[in-house]
Protein backbone atom coordinates (compact mmCIF):
# COMPACT_ATOMS: atom_id res chain seq x y z
CA UNK A 1 0.00 0.00 0.00
CA UNK A 2 2.35 2.33 0.92
CA UNK A 3 4.87 1.36 -1.97
CA UNK A 4 8.23 1.07 -0.58
CA UNK A 5 11.25 -0.33 -1.64
CA UNK A 6 13.83 -2.20 -0.17
CA UNK A 7 15.99 1.30 0.70
CA UNK A 8 12.87 2.27 1.95
CA UNK A 9 12.11 -0.79 4.34
CA UNK A 10 15.77 -1.07 5.64
CA UNK A 11 16.21 2.80 6.36
CA UNK A 12 12.62 2.04 8.71
CA UNK A 13 14.11 -1.09 10.56
CA UNK A 14 17.28 0.51 11.41
CA UNK A 15 18.24 -3.00 12.56
CA UNK A 16 17.55 -4.69 10.22
CA UNK A 17 21.21 -5.04 8.53
CA UNK A 18 20.98 -8.35 5.81
CA UNK A 19 24.32 -9.10 4.06
CA UNK A 20 24.46 -7.40 1.32
CA UNK A 21 25.02 -10.44 -0.88
CA UNK A 22 21.58 -11.69 0.23
CA UNK A 23 19.73 -8.86 -0.68
CA UNK A 24 21.29 -9.28 -4.53
CA UNK A 25 20.43 -12.56 -4.80
CA UNK A 26 16.71 -12.07 -3.78
CA UNK A 27 16.19 -8.28 -5.62
CA UNK A 28 14.10 -9.11 -8.53
CA UNK A 29 15.44 -7.94 -12.36
CA UNK A 30 14.58 -4.47 -13.16
CA UNK A 31 11.43 -4.37 -15.65
CA UNK A 32 11.93 -3.40 -19.16
CA UNK A 33 9.97 0.22 -19.85
CA UNK A 34 7.45 -0.16 -22.89
CA UNK A 35 6.79 3.35 -24.93
CA UNK A 36 4.52 3.14 -27.81
CA UNK A 37 6.21 5.28 -30.45
CA UNK A 38 5.04 8.18 -31.31
CA UNK A 39 6.43 8.54 -34.95
CA UNK A 40 6.38 6.95 -38.66
CA UNK A 41 8.96 5.29 -39.94
CA UNK A 42 8.02 7.05 -43.44
CA UNK A 43 8.94 10.59 -42.03
CA UNK A 44 12.21 9.68 -41.09
CA UNK A 45 13.34 5.35 -40.53
CA UNK A 46 16.51 6.73 -38.46
CA UNK A 47 14.75 8.47 -35.38
CA UNK A 48 11.71 7.63 -33.40
CA UNK A 49 9.52 9.66 -30.73
CA UNK A 50 7.90 8.57 -27.24
CA UNK A 51 5.97 10.30 -25.46
CA UNK A 52 5.95 10.17 -21.98
CA UNK A 53 4.74 11.35 -18.65
CA UNK A 54 7.07 11.71 -15.93
CA UNK A 55 5.94 9.92 -13.11
CA UNK A 56 6.40 11.75 -9.50
CA UNK A 57 4.30 11.51 -6.64
CA UNK A 58 4.65 11.99 -2.91
CA UNK A 59 3.18 8.93 -0.08
CA UNK A 60 3.44 10.43 3.25
CA UNK A 61 7.05 12.27 3.57
CA UNK A 62 8.54 10.10 0.27
CA UNK A 63 8.91 11.45 -3.22
CA UNK A 64 8.29 8.41 -5.32
CA UNK A 65 9.73 8.83 -9.18
CA UNK A 66 9.13 6.82 -12.26
CA UNK A 67 12.33 4.29 -12.70
CA UNK A 68 12.28 5.00 -16.23
CA UNK A 69 10.88 8.69 -17.24
CA UNK A 70 13.02 9.48 -14.15
CA UNK A 71 16.50 8.45 -16.13
CA UNK A 72 14.86 10.10 -19.38
CA UNK A 73 14.80 13.89 -17.38
CA UNK A 74 18.09 13.60 -16.87
CA UNK A 75 19.36 13.17 -19.97
CA UNK A 76 20.94 15.87 -22.76
CA UNK A 77 21.00 16.43 -26.06
CA UNK A 78 23.23 13.86 -28.37
CA UNK A 79 23.40 12.00 -24.88
CA UNK A 80 23.16 8.14 -25.48
CA UNK A 81 20.63 5.28 -24.16
CA UNK A 82 19.93 1.49 -24.32
CA UNK A 83 16.58 0.76 -26.44
CA UNK A 84 15.40 -2.26 -28.02
CA UNK A 85 12.29 -1.81 -30.48
CA UNK A 86 9.83 -4.75 -30.26
CA UNK A 87 6.97 -5.48 -32.87
CA UNK A 88 4.00 -3.08 -32.89
CA UNK A 89 0.65 -4.88 -32.00
CA UNK A 90 -1.07 -2.12 -33.76
CA UNK A 91 -1.24 -1.59 -37.37
CA UNK A 92 -2.54 0.53 -40.02
CA UNK A 93 -4.84 -0.81 -42.70
CA UNK A 94 -2.55 -2.16 -45.50
CA UNK A 95 -5.48 0.31 -47.99
CA UNK A 96 -4.47 3.68 -47.30
CA UNK A 97 -8.26 4.72 -48.10
CA UNK A 98 -9.59 2.87 -45.37
CA UNK A 99 -10.98 4.84 -42.53
CA UNK A 100 -9.67 4.77 -38.74
CA UNK A 101 -11.19 5.46 -35.58
CA UNK A 102 -8.83 6.83 -33.12
CA UNK A 103 -9.47 6.74 -28.95
CA UNK A 104 -6.54 7.91 -27.25
CA UNK A 105 -6.63 9.43 -23.79
CA UNK A 106 -3.27 11.46 -22.85
CA UNK A 107 0.02 9.28 -23.58
CA UNK A 108 -2.51 7.22 -25.73
CA UNK A 109 -2.37 9.46 -28.11
CA UNK A 110 1.35 8.50 -29.32
CA UNK A 111 0.65 5.82 -31.53
CA UNK A 112 -2.36 7.84 -33.75
CA UNK A 113 0.64 10.49 -34.16
CA UNK A 114 2.30 7.95 -35.90
CA UNK A 115 -0.65 7.00 -37.73
CA UNK A 116 -1.10 10.84 -39.11
CA UNK A 117 2.47 11.02 -40.16
CA UNK A 118 1.96 7.49 -41.98
CA UNK A 119 -1.57 9.17 -44.11
CA UNK A 120 0.09 12.24 -44.51
CA UNK A 121 3.26 10.91 -46.29
CA UNK A 122 0.69 8.64 -48.85
CA UNK A 123 -1.47 12.12 -49.31
CA UNK A 124 1.61 14.02 -50.14
CA UNK A 125 2.69 11.51 -52.01
CA UNK A 126 -0.61 11.83 -54.21
CA UNK A 127 -2.55 8.94 -53.29
CA UNK A 128 -5.86 8.71 -52.04
CA UNK A 129 -6.48 8.29 -47.97
CA UNK A 130 -9.44 7.39 -45.66
CA UNK A 131 -11.51 9.60 -42.87
CA UNK A 132 -9.08 9.56 -39.87
CA UNK A 133 -11.31 10.09 -37.00
CA UNK A 134 -9.57 10.98 -33.34
CA UNK A 135 -11.06 10.78 -29.72
CA UNK A 136 -8.57 12.67 -28.28
CA UNK A 137 -8.71 13.02 -23.78
CA UNK A 138 -6.39 15.19 -21.38
CA UNK A 139 -7.92 17.55 -18.40
CA UNK A 140 -7.56 20.57 -19.57
CA UNK A 141 -7.04 22.21 -22.70
CA UNK A 142 -4.54 24.78 -21.39
CA UNK A 143 -2.80 22.09 -19.19
CA UNK A 144 -2.32 19.12 -20.89
CA UNK A 145 -3.39 19.12 -24.60
CA UNK A 146 -0.03 17.41 -25.83
CA UNK A 147 0.57 18.28 -29.74
CA UNK A 148 -2.17 21.08 -30.06
CA UNK A 149 -0.13 22.59 -32.73
CA UNK A 150 0.64 19.75 -34.69
CA UNK A 151 -3.63 18.24 -34.78
CA UNK A 152 -4.14 21.57 -35.98
CA UNK A 153 -1.87 21.43 -38.82
CA UNK A 154 -3.17 17.53 -39.81
CA UNK A 155 -6.16 19.12 -39.54
CA UNK A 156 -5.17 21.95 -41.97
CA UNK A 157 -3.88 19.21 -44.53
CA UNK A 158 -7.74 17.69 -44.28
CA UNK A 159 -5.68 14.13 -43.11
CA UNK A 160 -7.02 14.47 -39.96
CA UNK A 161 -10.88 14.85 -40.82
CA UNK A 162 -12.49 14.45 -37.70
CA UNK A 163 -11.31 15.46 -34.18
CA UNK A 164 -13.31 15.10 -31.12
CA UNK A 165 -11.64 16.25 -27.79
CA UNK A 166 -12.72 15.36 -24.33
CA UNK A 167 -11.76 17.82 -21.47
CA UNK A 168 -12.40 16.32 -18.10
CA UNK A 169 -11.47 19.37 -16.43
CA UNK A 170 -12.38 22.08 -18.60
CA UNK A 171 -16.08 22.30 -17.42
CA UNK A 172 -18.19 21.32 -14.58
CA UNK A 173 -19.00 17.88 -15.74
CA UNK A 174 -16.24 15.85 -16.37
CA UNK A 175 -16.58 14.38 -20.29
CA UNK A 176 -14.63 11.56 -21.51
CA UNK A 177 -13.90 10.35 -24.80
CA UNK A 178 -16.35 7.43 -24.22
CA UNK A 179 -18.99 10.55 -24.15
CA UNK A 180 -17.57 12.24 -27.46
CA UNK A 181 -18.19 8.76 -29.31
CA UNK A 182 -21.44 8.31 -27.91
CA UNK A 183 -22.28 11.97 -29.28
CA UNK A 184 -21.02 11.08 -32.64
CA UNK A 185 -22.79 7.51 -32.85
CA UNK A 186 -24.05 7.99 -36.28
CA UNK A 187 -21.13 8.80 -37.62
CA UNK A 188 -19.06 6.22 -35.96
CA UNK A 189 -21.63 3.62 -36.93
CA UNK A 190 -21.78 4.84 -40.77
CA UNK A 191 -17.69 4.19 -40.51
CA UNK A 192 -17.59 0.94 -39.06
CA UNK A 193 -20.50 0.02 -41.79
CA UNK A 194 -18.33 1.10 -44.72
CA UNK A 195 -14.96 -0.86 -42.92
CA UNK A 196 -13.10 1.22 -40.54
CA UNK A 197 -10.99 -0.44 -38.03
CA UNK A 198 -10.99 1.05 -34.43
CA UNK A 199 -7.91 1.39 -32.32
CA UNK A 200 -7.53 1.99 -28.32
CA UNK A 201 -4.52 2.88 -26.62
CA UNK A 202 -4.49 4.09 -23.02
CA UNK A 203 -5.62 2.83 -19.77
CA UNK A 204 -7.21 -0.45 -19.79
CA UNK A 205 -8.79 -0.53 -16.39
CA UNK A 206 -11.31 2.29 -17.02
CA UNK A 207 -11.32 4.10 -20.37
CA UNK A 208 -10.67 0.73 -22.75
CA UNK A 209 -13.74 -0.67 -20.83
CA UNK A 210 -16.31 2.17 -21.20
CA UNK A 211 -15.13 2.61 -24.97
CA UNK A 212 -15.88 -1.10 -25.37
CA UNK A 213 -19.23 -0.72 -23.58
CA UNK A 214 -19.88 2.18 -25.58
CA UNK A 215 -19.18 0.76 -28.97
CA UNK A 216 -21.65 -2.11 -28.31
CA UNK A 217 -24.32 0.20 -26.94
CA UNK A 218 -23.74 1.94 -30.75
CA UNK A 219 -24.14 -1.65 -32.92
CA UNK A 220 -27.36 -2.23 -30.52
CA UNK A 221 -28.94 1.39 -30.66
CA UNK A 222 -27.58 2.80 -33.83
CA UNK A 223 -27.09 -0.64 -35.87
CA UNK A 224 -30.27 -2.27 -34.73
CA UNK A 225 -28.74 -5.41 -33.49
CA UNK A 226 -29.68 -7.13 -30.25
CA UNK A 227 -27.05 -7.59 -26.96
CA UNK A 228 -25.94 -11.25 -28.36
CA UNK A 229 -25.39 -9.96 -32.03
CA UNK A 230 -23.59 -6.44 -30.52
CA UNK A 231 -21.07 -8.82 -28.75
CA UNK A 232 -20.74 -11.47 -31.50
CA UNK A 233 -20.07 -8.08 -33.78
CA UNK A 234 -17.35 -6.71 -31.61
CA UNK A 235 -15.60 -10.11 -31.46
CA UNK A 236 -15.58 -10.63 -34.76
CA UNK A 237 -13.91 -7.04 -35.66
CA UNK A 238 -11.30 -8.33 -33.06
CA UNK A 239 -11.16 -11.27 -34.77
CA UNK A 240 -10.54 -9.58 -38.14
CA UNK A 241 -8.30 -6.81 -36.70
CA UNK A 242 -10.88 -4.25 -37.00
CA UNK A 243 -10.59 -3.83 -33.49
CA UNK A 244 -6.97 -3.11 -31.93
CA UNK A 245 -6.36 -2.00 -28.46
CA UNK A 246 -2.61 -1.66 -26.96
CA UNK A 247 -4.15 -0.67 -22.98
CA UNK A 248 -2.12 -0.75 -19.69
CA UNK A 249 -3.13 -1.01 -15.99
Amino acid sequence: KERRSIVDVLTDQKTCKPPIEYLLELLPRLQARYYSIASSPRLNEEKIAICAVVTKYTIGDRLINGVCTRYLTTKLAGSKSPVFVRKSTMRLPHRTTTQVIMIGPGTGFAPFRGFLQDRQFHKNAGKEVGAMHLYYGCRHPDHDYIYKEELAKFQEDQVLTHLECAFSRAQEKKIYVQDRLWETRERIWDAIQGGAHVYICGDARNMARDVQATLQKIFREVGGKTETESVAYFKDMEKTKRYQADVWS
